[in-house]
């Protein structure tokens, strides 16, 4: 008789270091198992949604971003922090559970790949094309109208319906 396969989903793993310092970020408030990794405990954990403490934290725990853009980022308005502050021990719903795990998440692993935070969260708020490429700058030397995603979307949608596709291959 031969041995069940063991399922890489729930299988229990080192943990990666990306996943220690998102942890980190979060002042280490979530209840997920430091010695061990499971993408399914994660994902069962954000699900029932992460204390709110966690957000705060994270907030405290940046290095060069403004709140601000963190928040916006995350989705959360300065009223919406207000009143989280008030209630800290209350549990995040699961849609802001995922973005805030998925902004430390980012966050820890762009920490790991530059070696330093402040460079991570430099990189966060940059372009993605830098400002000195060569096809940019000859655009714009030929006066080409420069804008951003959401720029553009908001032009084209003026007079008329916009369907917009994303990938998940930029940032």
């Amino acid at each position: 008789m031969q041995a069940p396969l063991e399922n890489p989903v729930v299988s229990l793993e080192a943990p990666p270091l990306w996943y220690l310092s998102a942890l980190g970020l979060l002042g280490n408030k979530v209840k997920l198992p430091a010695a061990s990794f499971s993408r399914i405990h994660v994902h069962d954990t954000v699900a029932r949604g992460l204390p709110g403490e966690v957000l705060t934290h994270l907030l405290q725990s940046l290095k060069t971003l403004s709140q601000e853009e963190v928040l916006a980022a995350v989705g959360v308005s300065g009223r919406t922090l207000q009143r989280r502050r008030l209630a800290p021990k209350r549990p995040l719903g699961p849609d802001l559970s995922g973005r805030t795990w998925r902004f430390a998440h980012i966050l820890a692993s762009a920490t790991v790949v530059f070696g330093d935070q402040a460079d991570a969260e430099q990189w966060l708020i940059s372009p993605a094309i830098a400002l000195d490429n060569p096809e940019l700058v000859a655009a714009q030397r030929r006066g080409a109208l420069m804008m951003n995603r959401a720029e553009l979307f908001g032009e084209l949608g003026v007079e008329r319906r916009v369907l917009g596709l994303t990938g998940t291959h930029g940032k």
